[in-house]
This record gives structure tokens, C-alpha cells and sequence, in this order.
């Protein structure tokens, strides 16, 4: 987050999606508007390990307060002396992440207003490959909330709820839930759903009873404050997923807010084969189904060899990816080739030999 609302809070979020866990401490932070490589340090714990498939946040020094009393005291908050440009026109700012290096950066974004996230209380999110402006959620999974901005007015949108008390008054503030949640899932796979109680587009903890509704059957109740949930529907179809907030804690009679949203749970249609020319070993994979899918984790077995896809990899909508046996290092005589997702379920497998 770079400009938020006219009040910086300056913060970045890193997402360690490799299988090891990584020492922050020994990487450095390199913004655009200066040349200092700048130490990354824990705020107030003595470890700096960021395990596998957790999320960290890197806040400016001299806001590290103000961010604590607007987010709270989530897990792996670390410190920096630095910020982050208020880009506007066609300016662009750049982030990067290296080991010590600055000219071999681990990983950098790059910025300009066009983006969103402007002074309007959001933050820049990836979000299926592309920058764009969504309610903050530091410390968790990026979800994109259509009309999320400070400007909307009409609660509505994509895990839209219902306004709240003293929504008419203009001196209050004013109070929403939110689901913060994908519109479109693949069935037979684990998806993440969020509660946030917004006051004026800003998350603010709210402890209490939380209620869901998954729209097939099955529902959950969370106490406290809310944290990801994942929920898994079996099978494909439209579902309206119901999230309702009790502050007394008691689910009965009507909720002090509620949110709404409608999920598509789509059909997985993946194969997988041994390419024709038997002597390059390599492996065909085909998703038939008419969405991109995500296989950033998944495993590749073959024989006793696997393989891990690593992190950005996709299958497009109808189309073929080949992988070499230059990049799996599978054998001639490895058999039973078995796609498996990361929930570990089986998507796809194929019972020949790789080579005849």
C-alpha cells in the first residue's frame, strides 16, 4: 500500500510460494526513489523465517504504529526504513527484492497511478497475473471486491453485504461486511473464504459470532475474529454463499450485518499423456475445461520421481503444455503418471509408459 486515502501507511507484502522456508533478515528492499538497499528486520519477534506458503508484511519504520492500530498486530510484521512513492500522471515506481544485489533482484513490481489504490483506501493486489486496486488484506490471500473503494456507495459488488446501523447518517460512519472470496472455483478443489467488517471501505476487527452459509448444504460457524477459512464443493454449480455477523456472539434472530455473494463451482477437465514421440519422454498435459487453472505446486509423479510445478505456471483454456524430461529428469522406464493438485487430490493420470 502506497497512498492511503491521503494518510500514508507504506507497507509491502511478501508471499514466500516456494516449498523452503526463507530468512528475511538476510534479504534487502530496494525502492526507486533511493539508492540505500534497505535492511528487513522482525518487529517483535526473534525470528525471521518465513515458512512455506505463509504471507509477511514489511511496514516503513515510522508508521509501523499506525499500521498496527488500523490492521493489528498480525503474525510476521518486519520493519524497514523506507517509502513508497505517491505516483500520479504517467509516473512509475518500482519495488525489488534481493539478496544484496541490486542489480539481481529476486522479484519487483512496478507501479503508476493507473493502477488504482490511489488515495482511495485500497491496496495494489496481484490478482490472476494483473495489479489491481482492492480492499486491503495484509497478512492474508489477495482477494479482488469489485467497487471496493472509498467512492462506492452502493454496496454492491462482488461479496457485497448489507449496510448497518446508522448507515443514513452522514456523521456516522459507514459499516459493511464483506466476503472476501473468488467468484469462480473448480470443483473437487478447496477454496478461501474471508469475513471483513468494513467501516467506510477500511477493515476493522470485529470480535464475534460469524456465520456461513456455502449455499450447498453446508455451513460454519467462527468465533472471535474472523481468519481464512477454506471450503470445498464437491460438485459443479451455482451456489450463493450467505455470511452473517452476531456481535453478541449468539446466532439468533437478525445479525448486526450481513453480506451476500454468488460462487460458480466449475468442472476440472485435465489430461495427461506421454507426448507421441515416445523417445523424448515427455509429458502432455491438456486442460479442456473453459478456464485458465493455476498448477503453481502441483506434482508431476512418474514412477518414483516427481516433479513440483513451480510458482506462475498455467494451463490455458483448450490448450497443450509439453514438459521436458530435460525438467522433470523422468526415466525411460517410469510408469503410472499422476497429476496431483495441492489439496493432494488426483486430477489426471495415465497408466502407460512413458517410452515404448
Amino acid at each position: 500500500m502506497y497512498d492511503l486515502d491521503g494518510a500514508d501507511i507504506d507497507w509491502i507484502e511478501v508471499y514466500n510460494s516456494g516449498s523452503a522456508a526463507v530468512d528475511l533478515s538476510l534479504l534487502r528492499l530496494l525502492v526507486s526513489n533511493s539508492v540505500s538497499n534497505h535492511a528487513i528486520r522482525p518487529y517483535s519477534s526473534d525470528s525471521a523465517i518465513l515458512s512455506s506458503g505463509e504471507y509477511a508484511i514489511v511496514v516503513d519504520n515510522s508508521q509501523i504504529s499506525a499500521f498496527i492500530k488500523k490492521w493489528g498486530n498480525i503474525k510476521n510484521i518486519f520493519v524497514a526504513s523506507f517509502s513508497l512513492p505517491n505516483v500520479s500522471g504517467d509516473q512509475i515506481a518500482t519495488i525489488e527484492l534481493n539478496a544484496g544485489d541490486k542489480n539481481a533482484p529476486i522479484n519487483s513490481v512496478t507501479y503508476e497511478a493507473l493502477l488504482g489504490a490511489k488515495g482511495d483506501g485500497n491496496s495494489l493486489q496481484l490478482l490472476e497475473g494483473v495489479w489491481k486496486g482492492s480492499v486491503p488484506t495484509p497478512g492474508a490471500e489477495n482477494v479482488f471486491i469489485s467497487g471496493s473503494s472509498s467512492s462506492d456507495s452502493s454496496g454492491s459488488g462482488a461479496g457485497g453485504g448489507s449496510l448497518g446501523p446508522g448507515a443514513g447518517n452522514a456523521a456516522e460512519p459507514k459499516i459493511q461486511a464483506k466476503i472476501l472470496a473468488p467468484n469462480r472455483v473448480f470443483a473437487g478443489e478447496s477454496a478461501p473464504f474471508r469475513a471483513a467488517i468494513l467501516e467506510d471501505a477500511n477493515p476493522v476487527v470485529h470480535y464475534g459470532k460469524y456465520y456461513w452459509n456455502f449455499g450447498d448444504g453446508s455451513s460454519l460457524e467462527e468465533n472471535g475474529s474472523p481468519e481464512k477459512i477454506l471450503h470445498l464443493y464437491s460438485y459443479p454449480g451455482d451456489y450463493a454463499v450467505q455470511l452473517e455477523y452476531f456481535q453478541s456472539g449468539i446466532v439468533s434472530g437478525e445479525p448486526d450485518y450481513s453480506a451476500r455473494m454468488e460462487l460458480k463451482s466449475v468442472p476440472m477437465e485435465i489430461s495427461i499423456k506421454p507426448m507421441e514421440e515416445a523417445e523424448t519422454r515427455a509429458v502432455a498435459l491438456t486442460n479442456q475445461s473453459a478456464y485458465e487453472i493455476d498448477i503453481s505446486g502441483w506434482r508431476l509423479f512418474s514412477g518414483q520421481k516427481v516433479f513440483i510445478f513451480p510458482r506462475g505456471t498455467m494451463l490455458l483454456s483448450k490448450k497443450t503444455i509439453a514438459v521436458s524430461p530435460a525438467v522433470t529428469s523422468f526415466l525411460p522406464e517410469d510408469k503410472n503418471l499422476k497429476l496431483l493438485s495441492n489439496t493432494g487430490k488426483v486430477v489426471a493420470e495415465h497408466s502407460e509408459t512413458l517410452a515404448k
